[in-house]
């Protein structure tokens, strides 16, 4: 059989021709439109205040913990929350439970509720954005032991976490300390110097160490741990009185603490 030889399709005419391209431009016409209207409606609807407010509770709690970072400061738990997880207006964080010392073996736990508040809003223009109100919650539990970072998880809310008590810090040092301690020095011989100063200064949580050097003069430092508070009078051979100034470095853990080797022998 004889093949048949390829014939050449007509060619189409031109107003064939014409229909496609306006069929494809009205197409592409319709799609730019859909695509318009969708960007419309996403740029003027509200933004959900709830869903904003949940994720700056996150945001919020996240930055705590990066905050505090690598901890190396002893403080009994109850100073922890009062100094470090009180916001100023007292509302948006605030502790609710708190147990231990960052420097015992298990550390201290500091639990605190962190509420987000976020208002409506919008500026009333063409194409602004608005948002509409709304609020969240959630309760977190720190951990902070000497030498590690702070870590966190998340803990359900007790019902009274909303209405616990303002932690209060651990005291420091009476006002009149320097006027205290003068006052016993000025008193005592090396005898009665440790039974002296430990009379003015009679609180459990104030450390308080003594010393006689060879030239007969009279040292006393004392401390609370808890604050990084250390105050140390000498009371020299001729009976005058001096404060000793120091790194405060020296009193950090692992140095010499509030001792009176910071006088009588001071690191260099």
């Amino acid at each position: 059989m004889s093949e048949r030889p390829d014939v050449p399709a007509p060619p189409q005419s031109g107003a064939r021709i014409a229909v496609t391209i306006v069929g494809v431009a009205l197409g592409v016409v319709a799609l730019a439109s859909v695509g318009f209207v969708l960007l419309l409606v996403a740029i003027l609807s509200p933004r959900d205040g709830e869903a904003m407010a949940r994720g700056q509770v996150e945001g919020r709690a996240d930055a705590i913990e990066e905050h505090l970072g690598y901890w190396y400061e002893s403080l009994d738990a109850e100073t922890l929350a009062a100094w470090h997880f009180t916001s100023p207006d007292a509302d948006t964080v605030r502790p609710f439970a708190w147990t231990g010392a960052t420097d015992a073996p298990e550390g201290a736990d500091v639990d605190v509720i962190i509420r987000i508040r976020v208002g409506s809003s919008s500026s009333g223009g063409w194409f602004a954005p608005s948002i509409t109100p709304g609020s969240a919650e959630g309760c977190f539990r720190y951990h902070v032991r000497n030498t590690e970072y702070v870590s966190s998880r998340r803990i359900d809310c007790p019902p009274a976490a909303a209405h616990a008590p303002t932690p209060t810090p651990a005291p420091g040092l009476p006002d009149d300390a320097e006027a205290r301690l003068g006052d016993a020095l000025r008193t005592a011989d090396a005898g009665t110097l440790e039974g002296a100063v430990r009379k003015a200064f009679p609180r459990a949580d104030v450390t308080v160490d003594t010393a006689v050097t060879s030239t007969g003069e009279l040292v006393a430092a004392v401390g609370v741990t808890m604050r990084r508070e250390c105050l140390v009078l000498v009371r020299h051979a001729d009976g005058a009185l001096e404060r000793i100034s120091f790194d405060r470095v020296q009193i950090e853990p692992g140095e010499l603490g509030c001792s009176t080797w910071l006088y009588t022998r001071p690191s260099r």
